[in-house]
């Protein structure tokens, strides 16, 4: 799955599906900006515009892991492209749930469930590598007592995280019902959160050298921050007596976090384009 993060051509398509998504995510802020009882239908079709445009920008991610999967086949690297092929599988299942979800005139419980199982292959691809990386390091214990795997503990913390983002993704925030987006919001936002310490951690240890490390971790703390502000939101103006200028200014409130989860992620994949262009140059300057 790392080679969909030094692939050039993929990790430009995802910052072309950054852009798109925080575009989308603008028509959502403006969408409930305008939520108001005369421009009712401007806010709705603002919004569903939104829903669209980020189907699109999922779209544009899929596009970017077959990229990064075809680029293997190329060079006969049939292991590593059936793990980014199954990585497109979860990527192509988030993108029919937000196309299910950008056709759908209110919520759908079907958009949820299909991106959550989406998310859910991602996790299981995750606890694959963390077996993989178990057994390997267990080798390396048997040759060198003192080694000490860690690789395999950090996938197998992934893969918790992103079981966990999965569970929360399933479920479908109702503006009546509080409890669901309260649980929904919270359980995301400890599954990011364990994300976000698996990938500190590698940094830590000096895994993840890029520059663009320590971006992605304030992107995903900023992500975890709109899931938990989202929780909040949902258990401070959802509800039976929910009024419409409460719920403007709370979802508001995690839409524009979200946005800038979704911008900090997109430079962060931008400094890994400008890493894959500067790196050969200097390999290159120092033949």
């Amino acid at each position: 799955m790392e080679h969909i993060t030094t692939s050039r051509t993929a990790m430009a398509l995802l910052v072309v599906a950054a852009f798109i998504y925080a575009f989308g995510i603008a028509f959502a802020i403006g969408g409930y900006a305008a939520l108001t009882p005369t421009t009712f239908g401007t806010a709705l079709g603002l919004l569903h515009a939104a829903g669209w445009l980020r189907a699109v920008g999922w779209a544009a991610a899929l596009a970017a892991v077959c990229i990064a999967g075809r680029e293997l086949l190329l060079r006969g690297a049939w292991a590593s492209a059936c793990e980014v092929g199954a990585g497109a599988l979860g990527a192509l299942l988030i993108t029919i749930g937000m196309l299910i979800n950008a056709t759908s005139a209110e919520s759908n419980p079907a958009s949820s469930v299909v991106s959550a199982v989406g998310v859910g292959v991602w996790a299981l691809l995750a606890l694959s590598r963390a077996a993989r990386r178990s057994l390997t390091g267990q080798e390396s214990v048997s040759e060198t007592p003192t080694a000490m795997p860690r690789e395999g503990m950090l996938w197998l913390l992934a893969a918790v995280g992103l079981f966990i983002l999965a569970i929360g993704s399933s479920l479908t925030p109702d503006f009546i019902s509080k409890g669901t987006g309260v649980a929904a919001g919270a359980v995301e936002a400890v599954g990011v959160a364990i994300l976000f310490g698996a990938l500190a951690a590698a940094r830590a240890q000096g895994r993840l050298p890029s520059r663009a490390t320590p971006v992605t971790l304030a992107g995903l703390a900023i992500l975890a921050a709109a899931f938990a502000v989202a929780a909040g939101v949902s258990g401070a103006v959802f509800g039976p007596n929910a009024t419409l200028a409460g719920l403007r200014t709370g979802v508001l409130i995690v839409v524009v976090i979200e946005m800038g989860a979704v911008v900090v992620l997109g430079l962060a994949a931008w400094m890994r384009v400008r890493e894959a262009v500067t790196l050969p140059r200097i390999a290159v300057s120092l033949r």
